[in-house]
């Protein structure tokens, strides 16, 4: 199961290559490091394992499983945290709220080049959904509607990716603005 991230996580992961690496993850799942590498090219091997090693550390990261390779021991990692951001700890720490902000769009931009890159979108049966939504609610209207959002989506995360291909990785992006009051 993958939880929320703690203040001391979140300072680990907001890092310029640590949020690519944790990118990476949404893509890809479960990785080696020399699997992120060629996914990141331009980081160096030494820089990227220091990063995982921090990421691994803060439990960001967690190690699925080792094996012996070549004589060395490989580490397969996966995601062990969802970076998400509560209202107390925006007003205590706006930055990081915005830092968070930028590095989400950073990711969205991202996640649709890649897939526009390559995908034949003619070919397709679904679309890749990028939607907008204008709701009216009260406060308590609002947080009822996305702790009902969080649930389905937590609910969907937990089921195991499909060796046949039938059940595929998809990523979802759920921000909220409220209106200015």
């Amino acid at each position: 199961m993958v939880a929320k991230t703690t203040l001391e996580q979140q300072d680990v992961i907001l890092h310029p290559d640590r949020i690519c690496i944790m990118g990476e993850f949404l893509f890809g799942g479960a990785l080696t490091a020399y699997a992120l590498h060629e996914r990141l090219p331009k980081m160096a091997m030494a820089t990227l394992y220091r990063h995982l090693a921090l990421l691994t550390e803060s439990g960001a990261l967690a190690v699925r499983e080792t094996r012996a390779k070549r004589g060395a021991t490989e580490k397969t990692y996966v995601l062990a945290v969802n970076l998400q951001l509560s209202l107390d700890e925006v007003v205590k720490r706006p930055g990081r709220f915005l830092q968070l902000v930028n590095t989400a769009a950073a990711t969205l931009i991202r996640v649709f080049s890649r897939y526009v890159e390559r995908t034949d979108l003619s070919k397709r049966k679904l679309d890749p959904g990028l939607r907008f939504y204008h709701v009216d609610a009260t406060d308590d209207e609002y947080r009822s509607l996305v702790s009902k959002l969080e649930r389905l989506l937590s609910d969907a995360a937990r089921k195991p990716a499909s060796p046949s291909k039938a059940r595929r990785r998809r990523i979802f992006f759920l921000a909220s603005v409220p209106e200015s009051e």
